[in-house]
């Protein structure tokens, strides 16, 4: 499991000790941190196998696709996009290999969607700022969301946010975008959510139009969120995980599929921007926060 402060992992970890799992009494747990870095990972992964544990817990694409070139034996759960673009599964129902765990967004119509909100807001956007780091800016989940971008007539620009992902990289790279773009859609990498708060300033700043993948995004300022649940997807990984402790097999657990998303929307952050947001988005919402 990564090491990482937010809630998620105490949600993860509550999930466990009701399936009678409780760190300390009967379950050890090593943490293993790249601490922002993408040229750790490589060392991080090496680790957490040389370990030899049980099982594997980690929220990355990237660190799973690493740790499968390590082993094909020891038990990998995860947030993942598309397991079968990443060749790690041979199938979501029936995985066939080491690997499964939780789909985030793997659908390009999520993204389409997302493109549509923006476009509501900002219809004379052409150019959309694709938030990403460097080292998933060539996969399958941001393939994904050049595609939905180019089939609604718009053009993804960059750049990517270059590794460590601390301020100056991501200040770097908001200011680069903000030379053409005019909306800005933050992708699910782990480095975003971990800077949540630099990331809805630096939007801000900029007057970017911007949507979130979920709604902490939103409680930090920012203004729409199309949101995944992750508290109640990382109680899903906790399930996985007791019935991979117990015994059952990975290679025969299907992987978990969020089917509703939530539309958040932020007035007060749409006004710090100069956006209107039209009366039938509002309408379409779930949640609007004045």
């Amino acid at each position: 499991m990564n090491k990482g402060g937010h809630i998620y992992f105490k949600v993860f970890l509550e999930e466990l000790e009701k399936r009678g799992y409780v760190e300390g009494k009967n379950l050890l747990i090593s943490r293993f941190s790249a601490e922002g870095a993408a040229e750790k990972y490589d060392l991080i992964t090496k680790e957490a196998v040389e370990s030899k544990p049980d099982v594997i817990v980690t929220s990355s694409d990237r660190i799973i696709l690493a740790l499968s070139k390590l082993t094909q034996t020891i038990p990998i759960l995860g947030f993942m996009t598309d397991p079968v673009a990443y060749r790690v599964a041979s199938s979501i129902s029936h995985p066939g290999g080491n690997v499964s765990g939780v789909m985030v967004n793997p659908s390009l119509d999520i993204w389409k969607k997302r493109v549509e909100y923006l476009k509501d807001i900002a219809p004379e956007t052409r150019q959309i700022f694709v938030l990403s780091a460097r080292s998933l800016w060539e996969s399958p989940a941001i393939a994904s969301i050049r595609e939905a971008i180019e089939q609604s007539g718009c053009t993804m620009v960059g750049p990517p946010v270059e590794s460590p992902h601390r301020e100056p990289q991501y200040q770097a790279a908001f200011s680069e975008a903000a030379k053409t773009a005019q909306a800005c859609i933050v992708s699910t990498s782990l480095e975003n959510l971990s800077n949540k708060e630099l990331v809805v300033r630096l939007a801000t700043e900029h007057r970017f139009v911007s949507i979130y993948p979920v709604r902490e995004y939103v409680d930090a300022g920012g203004l729409i969120a199309h949101d995944v649940d992750l508290p109640g997807l990382w109680a899903q990984l906790a399930r996985q995980t007791s019935l991979a402790l117990a015994g059952t097999s990975v290679a025969d657990m299907p992987f978990y599929q969020p089917f509703r998303l939530r539309l958040i929307i932020n007035l007060k952050a749409a006004d710090e921007i100069g956006a209107k947001v039209p009366a039938d988005l509002l309408a379409r919402a779930d949640e609007v926060i004045d």
